[in-house]
């Protein structure tokens, strides 16, 4: 969209600086010409104020490479928790209720928290509840704050199944179970069980992967 902006205060100065761009925008007589993508905005300044700051086209790619990230590690649960219902230990924590979790737990965004159980409790759980069409997989990854590894339970046959993952793979904040066997059932559980001295359990994340 061409257009063109005008006033007497323009008419003080011949050029204005892109604020966090490489350019500049030349000034005509008061006259600001400007040529503008759908939903584009500049801000311009007079003198320089951007310095040490990363210049606009640099974090719009950063974004985009987040958003890449959050997108394409292949879990089954990616923005479908509106799909599923979820319980806890604590189904109505502090920051909020099962359907904000179901937005963020499985969002791709592993460094927010979205779940976090009392504090001290003696049990700390969390449920996906499938009621149609459950998903088949092979892994389950979970990120956040939890001490050791959980113990992950499906449903069959009217009571909960153990599951021994055949590898483990853990981080800092995150642990990757693969069961080495193509898993299903309506209702899968996590178990936490916290080291001496920890708080709480803090969930950032659950993603079921093939």
């Amino acid at each position: 969209m061409d257009t063109v902006v005008s006033a007497d205060h323009l008419k003080l100065f011949r050029s204005l600086l892109e604020f966090r761009g490489k350019g500049s925008r030349k000034i005509v007589n008061g006259e600001l010409k400007l040529s503008l993508k759908p939903y584009e905005c500049v801000v311009l300044t007079s003198k320089k104020l951007d310095a040490g700051l990363k210049p606009r086209d640099q974090v719009a790619e950063e974004i985009a490479e987040a958003n890449r990230a959050r997108a394409e590690r292949g879990s089954l649960l990616f923005e479908k928790g509106a799909s599923f219902e979820v319980d806890s230990s604590n189904p109505g924590h502090a920051l909020s209720g099962p359907l904000q979790q179901r937005n963020k737990l499985f969002d791709g965004t592993i460094d927010m928290l979205g779940w976090e159980s009392k504090r001290y409790a003696k049990e700390n759980w969390y449920e996906l509840n499938f009621r149609k069409n459950p998903p088949k997989f092979t892994r389950i990854g979970i990120y956040g704050h939890f001490g050791g590894t959980p113990q992950v339970k499906i449903w069959k046959f009217g009571e909960w199944k153990k599951l021994v993952p055949k590898d483990v793979k853990t981080g800092k904040y995150s642990a990757v179970l693969d069961f080495g066997e193509e898993l299903k059932s309506v209702k899968i559980r996590l178990d936490f069980e916290l080291p001496p001295g920890e708080k709480m359990v803090e969930l950032y994340e659950i993603e079921l992967l093939k």
